[in-house]
């Protein structure tokens, strides 16, 4: 499968996530048109995307990777690569399965994420995965998911990283609109972790509810930095730990998640620390208001709407919103 028909089915797949089920199917209907291939393989990353304990979302050619990972058919659990023994699956992230294993060294709880054996002996896929963990790992916040290490053990690539036990924003989202005090703890916490990853010249530039997990606790941790843009001339960063090439997205190139995205992502152009503000921002109207600001029925309308629109005013009539709220959304 070519990157093309790849980037084809990340954009139908990420688009119908933010219909309602009732919605999503005249989506899919429009986009695949009579792609009876397209729409199955749609349906399957949909179908493996909502399935209970999935705690770490799509992120860089997402959809292409899934396919290649749902090739990877045999399971680790019960194995042990290197100091760590793997318990079981609990998810699917944008680079692959990921996994509950034991540190037997400390005797705690870690999540294994590991490259599709289909991209193990890619060298450029092997430095994008590496890259992913060394943006995170350079991030010291109590609400960004720590990364403990980047190994290979028997020609699997991995990442060891934080076990958070809990569930993501949007899990959360699926049960309506959140109360007020929450909506503003979470968001706090977010732009807190976030403000700490910008200090470093880490810009995520996927932030979105599937990439925000909440514990039950109420701890929120930003996850997922396969999107991550790193400021090569950060005083924080060492330039030569991370891959240039990799780094800027081409002129013209789109990436990301379209509801989340901001102008400058939506252009294709160079974008900073405002891009992460301006989806944050995204997903606080979605959690204050129950809905998306931008919406449409293809990812070229919602980019339409976010260069040349205003989001639709909030109803006078929600009480919980005071107009200091209402004037900064």
């Amino acid at each position: 499968m070519d990157s093309d028909r790849w980037e084809k089915i990340e954009q139908i797949f990420h688009e119908a996530l933010g219909y309602s089920l009732a919605d999503r199917k005249t989506y899919l209907t429009n986009a695949c048109g009579g792609d009876t291939n397209l729409r199955d393989e749609v349906e399957s990353l949909i179908s493996s995307h909502e399935q209970p304990g999935e705690f770490l979302e799509d992120s860089r050619l997402s959809a292409g990777l899934n396919l290649y990972a749902a090739r990877d058919s045999q399971t680790l659990a019960g194995e042990n690569i290197g100091p760590y023994t793997v318990e079981s699956r609990i998810g699917r992230g944008g680079m692959g399965d990921v996994y509950l294993a034991r540190d037997l060294r400390l005797g705690r709880r870690i999540a294994l994420k590991f490259l599709p054996t289909s991209m193990g002996s890619d060298s450029e896929w092997i430095a994008r995965f590496q890259q992913e963990a060394r943006a995170a790992s350079s991030i010291s916040h109590p609400n960004i998911a720590h990364i403990y290490e980047v190994g290979e053990f028997g020609g699997r690539h991995y990442i060891a990283m934080e076990y958070i036990e809990g569930i993501t924003l949007r899990e959360l989202l699926r049960g309506g609109r959140l109360e007020f005090d929450e909506v503003i703890d979470i968001t706090s916490q977010v732009a807190r972790g976030l403000v700490a990853a910008h200090a470093v010249g880490v810009f995520h530039r996927d932030v979105k509810p599937e990439n925000i997990m909440i514990r039950s606790d109420g701890f929120v941790k930003v996850l997922d930095f396969g999107l991550a843009k790193i400021d090569l001339e950060s005083n924080n960063i060492r330039r030569s730990d991370f891959v240039p090439d990799m780094n800027e997205t081409e002129p013209g190139v789109i990436r990301g998640t379209a509801r989340y995205m901001s102008p400058e992502q939506a252009r294709g152009v160079k974008s900073d620390a405002r891009t992460d503000v301006w989806s944050l921002g995204v997903a606080l109207y979605e959690m204050l208001c129950g809905e998306l600001p931008f919406t449409g029925e293809t990812g070229s309308d919602v980019l339409a709407g976010i260069l040349k629109s205003d989001p639709p005013a909030l109803s006078a009539d929600d009480s919980r919103l005071s107009s200091a709220t209402k004037s900064i959304l």
